[in-house]
């Protein structure tokens, strides 16, 4: 029996990627041979040959095979129907936005694992309606400073606003953080670390709660 003929591949090279086109010699029906062109298809995922009479069509697949699987694309040509639709309607929603469908992913996927669970438009809702926007950033020191400062231009006594000076001052030497991010456990902690007496734990707790 006579062995099938073959030559060496061409190949077509797109970036890093490179697909090969075997030139193989088939038997026809009335027993002579034809010329026929196969290109390796691995988008998929497995090898798949693609058959073409014509080279340069099958050069042109090659083409197109090798652009899909540089762009990171191949994964689209497993895609079942009605995951393709949920791929097209997400890439709508976020054009208008500016934002890739990966970026967004990883946004969601974050928000899940800070807050436990799918709380996005509850705390989207939330900052709308309490302006979070428009919040200034202050840290622990500044807030401080602007207490004290607000207190003497009430009339306080100097050994009022000596003693809060001082509880304000260690207290934020302690947070010199953006104050939004102090959580009354926080503070609850800190004070529980100074193993204070009750009576001044219960002062502290009155100036910075």
């Amino acid at each position: 029996m006579k062995r099938e003929q073959r030559s060496k591949p061409g190949t077509v090279t797109v970036g890093n990627v490179m697909v090969r086109i075997y030139n193989r010699s088939r038997p026809t029906a009335s027993g002579k041979r034809r010329t026929v062109f196969e290109v390796a298809d691995y988008t998929s995922g497995v090898r798949r040959f693609r058959g073409f009479s014509d080279e340069a069509a099958a050069r042109s697949e090659a083409e197109r095979i090798a652009r899909q699987l540089a762009t990171g694309k191949a994964t689209a040509a497993t895609m079942l129907n009605s995951e393709a639709a949920s791929y097209g309607r997400a890439m709508e929603l976020l054009r208008p936005l500016g934002i890739s469908l990966e970026l967004a992913a990883a946004k969601v996927a974050k928000a899940f694992e800070i807050r436990g669970g799918d709380f996005i438009i509850e705390d989207a809702t939330f900052c709308a309606r309490h302006r979070a926007d428009q919040i200034i950033r202050r840290t622990v020191e500044e807030v401080a400073a602007e207490l004290v400062a607000a207190k003497k231009a009430r009339g306080k006594s100097a050994r009022y606003v000596g003693d809060l000076t001082n509880r304000l001052a260690r207290f934020a030497k302690s947070f010199a953080v953006d104050i939004s991010t102090v959580t009354t456990a926080d503070v609850q902690r800190w004070l529980d670390s100074l193993k204070l007496a009750p009576q001044t734990a219960k002062n502290f707790r009155t100036v910075l709660l």
